[in-house]
């Protein structure tokens, strides 16, 4: 860090996504699993106050504080930071390290944004790898409603989209991640894609999100949990409420 630093003038060590959207989720998630905790455990159980999920959260606030000359190891304006903001500060040499989605690579890739920002040209100078602990497993789901007029079309709409063909294209013209193995290998992906076994080692190490038919009300209240201990004055400290407030949300009860 300190040699990078004094080479490139960086702001910070590491980029992510903490605004206030999913991808703050989906963020503090594999931060927390990195230091071997957890939010929610196999039994449905809220566990963020353990001390592993603890120390998690205390380490990334830790990192959002200059350490003397050195920048932070984490750039502080990842509080607010979606996916565009982190990959143009990534793209401007600001920082080392980024974590974001797939698409990120054929975005940087882009002769069209070479030596944009600052003369810094980021097109031949990242590669990349896989997070070193289990990335949140993500995606949209197919299914076929049971009162449909028309199951058959639905069935072979399916079975079209998750062809080995249109696998293919979404991942190698659009960096979407394949459903399928064999689209990992094959060579055209490969050539465009040169990140494919990567990638692939990533989706098999993912671990998914909390399960709860009540999701969009769970992530909300992690969310506000999460922007609450990762304010500047409260150093990474859980509010006194978060399991209670977690608790609830997960199992659909309002507050």
């Amino acid at each position: 860090m300190r040699r990078l630093a004094a080479e490139r003038q960086l702001k910070a060590g590491y980029v992510g996504q903490l605004g206030d959207y999913e991808g703050l989720t989906v963020n503090v998630l594999e931060l927390i699993w990195a230091a071997q905790g957890d939010v929610v455990d196999p039994e449905g159980r809220v566990v963020i106050d353990s001390p592993e999920a603890r120390a998690g959260l205390e380490r990334l606030a830790t990192a959002m504080v200059p350490n003397g000359r050195l920048p932070p190891a984490v750039l502080p304006d990842s509080r607010t930071y979606t996916e565009r903001d982190s990959t143009a500060a990534f793209r401007s040499g600001a920082v080392a390290l980024m974590r974001n989605w797939p698409v990120a690579y054929g975005q940087l890739k882009d002769d069209d944004e070479r030596g944009s920002a600052g003369g810094f040209d980021i097109v031949n100078n990242f590669a990349v790898t896989q997070l070193p602990s289990p990335s949140v497993l993500g995606g949209q789901n197919l299914a076929i409603a049971s009162e449909t007029a028309k199951p058959r079309a639905a069935r072979a709409l399916i079975e079209f989209l998750t062809s080995d063909s249109s696998q293919r294209r979404l991942f190698r013209d659009g960096g979407l991640p394949a459903t399928r193995h064999t689209t990992y290998a094959d060579a055209s992906v490969q050539e465009t894609r040169p990140y494919a076994n990567i990638l692939l080692a990533a989706v098999e190490d993912a671990r998914p999100r909390p399960r709860t038919p009540h999701y969009a009300l769970f992530t909300s209240a992690f969310q506000d949990v999460v922007r609450e201990a990762l304010a500047p004055n409260a150093r990474g400290r859980l509010p006194a409420d978060a399991v209670s407030r977690l608790t609830d949300a997960l199992n659909g009860r309002l507050r």
